[in-house]
This record gives structure tokens, sequence and C-alpha cells, in this order.
């Protein structure tokens, strides 16, 4: 629901421009956040999804055949100039 709340909450210049049914997507969102049933939310929610996918360019933010990690108390982790990085000496500092 956040990506959800966080698209209905932009300025309305940008609504606008990229969800031509505004008031039916609002309507949505005010279902499934009333909705206490998973089943039903789902359906609810994939109804929001296909305006997404209307309305509007998604960028995947993940990739399935790569991974990085970023924790204080993970140490030794060599990152190269094109992205790469070798897991030969990695340390773990924590408890």
């Amino acid at each position: 629901m956040l990506l959800v709340n966080n698209f209905c909450n932009r300025s309305d210049a940008d609504a606008a421009a990229t969800n031509l049914d505004l008031e039916g997507y609002l309507a949505l969102v005010a279902q499934a956040r009333g909705t206490v049933d998973y089943a039903e939310r789902t359906q609810v929610i994939t109804q929001i999804q296909e305006k997404l996918f209307d309305y509007c360019t998604i960028m995947p933010l993940m990739r399935d055949n790569d991974f990085r990690c970023w924790r204080s108390d993970i140490q030794g982790i060599v990152y190269t100039n094109t992205g790469g990085f070798y897991l030969n000496d990695v340390g773990y500092t924590g408890e």
C-alpha cells in the first residue's frame, strides 16, 4: 500500500498528467484501505495495479540476477569500477 499511497499523494499537476481517472483511482485506494479481508483487499489492489500499468511507466527497482548489501557489520566487500564486487574477504563484525 505504501507505493499506492505515494502515487496518490503527488501534486495535482503530476496526478492529472499521469492518471486519467484520478477520482476512480482514489476511490479504489480508499476501498483497499478499508478492506480487512486479505482476499478481497488483494482483488482491489489488483485493480489499482492495473490502473498503474495503464497510466504510468513503471521502472523495476531490482534485478533478480544481482544483489548488493550495505550493513555496517559486514566488512571486506571489494567493489569494482564496473559495479561488480568480490566476496573473498567478507567478514561479519556483529554479534
